[in-house]
């Protein structure tokens, strides 16, 4: 009215006419308006962004509806979200827990090195496995899905039960085989099938590598994981019951068996630089000191024969009894066989390298208790020199323990008064299992070959009474040996020593008839 084009008196009369016949008959009710919109609200279909569900594909256009949903689930948001972060850093966190858990409660046998260099150790060949594993499931993104087929499943779990014993291989396994499913994951949509394929290749390793840890052993155990390998490929296409396309077929199962070949040759080759740089004495190792052609193990047969002969026979001995008690065999066997090397310094001072004469008929007692005694320190002189293992070279000092070189002792004590400590070994005595063993059975071997007529009887009672002296003397008080395992070491040696002492028939000589 006002902006109209009326007179002054005509916009008058309108605006007491509106003001009269202009009444409210639209009244805004809060209540039913939020009741009408709830009914409205629940008529739509709720819309849902499932799990791995794909929004946009690449190349396409993004929609509004598309960009809206981008927005929900974060993936343009232009502050990075630390949720999923914090989520890895926890699983890792429980993970690593897990692990260090089994690695404290683990006795090993090989690994003399603290808690926190051994925890190293294991997190560095986890973390090289799951490297590999990572730049596979990379490759798998844009190449071929089913490419986790050809990741060296096994590599850790061979490693770390060569190196140090099945329990850690075997949570090695789980953890990696765990970790392995987040990377071949795609959005957080876990694959059943791939954490049971890695797992079942650490599992079939450190199962295969029980009774050998030789490098051959390795590689013949990668045919067991590449075998177990195709057996979980074809489970999993059963199961879905999948078809077998020829082609497909055969590159997959190539990957399976590649796999396991992988894991072999990656072990093998770090295997090597593992033992040098944290000094570990695997049973690879041990294996290469057995080898005759070694050094000193030549050293030791041509300059003193008799001991090298006795070596052999403390060796076998010390095994044998070793395995009876659930200790380190294969480590007694090569401690024995360079426990004596100190003798090549003066082999003719010892018994079983003399033939008539005898240098200690020109010396005194003392004197030749000074070469009998130094021989511990001369063998740990020459094992240091050529740099062997620290388990074998504490083998070699503690083999004696402070025991009494009686023989030169009483012989001594019959001209006069004399220093009980002057006649004995230096020590330490025995710290491990492995090293009391050899102590019992050293004394034992060398006892029972200078019986002139050894019988099981006389052998045992030799040993009983060899044992009761150590014992008396408290040369096993620094070691975890107990009285029950000392007894069946002496067992095992006298059922050993019977079996190469048994009582033979007497052949009749044949009576040659007179010729003319």
């Amino acid at each position: 009215i006002e902006r109209s084009p009326l007179s002054f008196s005509l916009k008058a009369v309108a605006k007491a006419l509106t003001d009269q016949l202009i009444v409210t008959n639209y009244v805004y009710d809060p209540e039913k308006t939020e009741q009408l919109r709830k009914q409205t609200s629940d008529k739509v279909e709720p819309v849902i962004i499932s799990e791995g569900e794909v929004i946009v594909k690449r190349g396409e256009v993004i929609s509004q509806d598309a960009y809206r949903q981008l927005q929900l689930v974060g993936l343009i948001s232009d502050r990075q979200s630390l949720k999923p972060l914090l989520g890895a850093m926890l699983v890792s966190a429980l993970m690593t827990a897990f692990l260090f858990g089994f690695i404290h409660r683990s006795k090993l046998r090989y690994a003399q090195m603290g808690r926190i260099r051994l925890f190293g150790l294991v997190y560095l060949v986890v973390s090289l496995q799951l490297l590999v594993m990572y730049g596979m499931a990379f490759l798998a993104d844009d190449i071929n899905p089913a490419l986790y087929l050809l990741t060296p499943t096994a590599f850790a779990a061979l490693v770390l039960r060569n190196l140090l014993n099945e329990r850690i291989a075997l949570s090695s396994s789980l953890f990696t085989a765990l970790a392995g499913t987040f990377f071949y994951s795609t959005n957080q949509n876990f694959s059943f099938n791939i954490a049971i394929y890695l797992l079942v290749g650490g599992l079939v390793a450190t199962f295969f590598l029980q009774s050998s840890l030789s490098r051959r052993r390795i590689f013949m155990s990668s045919i067991s994981i590449a075998g177990a390998n195709i057996a979980i490929f074809f489970a999993f296409v059963l199961l879905r019951s999948g078809t077998f396309e020829l082609r497909e077929t055969l590159t997959l199962v190539g990957f399976a068996i590649a796999s396991g070949i992988l894991s072999a040759i990656l072990a093998i080759g770090l295997l090597p630089f593992l033992e040098m740089t944290f000094g570990i004495l695997a049973p690879t190792r041990l294996l290469e000191l057995l080898n005759p052609t070694h050094p000193l193990l030549k050293k030791l047969l041509v300059e003193a024969p008799g001991t090298y002969h006795h070596s052999m026979m403390v060796a076998n001995l010390a095994e044998t009894a070793c395995e009876a008690i659930g200790a380190d065999g294969l480590l007694a066997r090569v401690g024995a066989y360079y426990h004596d090397l100190g003798k090549t310094r003066r082999p003719l001072y010892f018994i079983e390298n003399q033939h008539g004469r005898n240098p200690h008929d020109r010396l005194t007692p003392e004197e030749s208790a000074r070469v009998i005694l130094a021989h511990t320190e001369d063998g740990v002189e020459l094992l240091e020199k050529a740099k062997l293992p620290a388990a074998i070279i504490d083998i070699c000092r503690q083999h004696h323990g402070t025991s009494l070189l009686r023989y030169f002792y009483v012989k001594a004590a019959e001209q006069g008064e004399v220093d009980e400590d002057t006649f004995r070994y230096t020590g330490p005595k025995p710290q491990t299992r492995e090293a009391a063993v050899i102590m019992i059975v050293d004394s034992i071997e060398a006892a029972v070959r200078s019986m002139k007529a050894p019988s099981e009887e006389g052998i045992r009672d030799l040993v009983a009474k060899i044992i009761r002296e150590k014992m008396m003397d408290d040369q096993f008080a620094e070691c975890d040996i107990t009285t029950r395992e000392i007894y069946r070491v002496g067992e095992s040696a006298c059922h050993t020593l019977s079996g190469l002492f048994h009582e033979r028939i007497e052949y009749p000589e044949l009576k040659k008839e007179a010729t003319k």
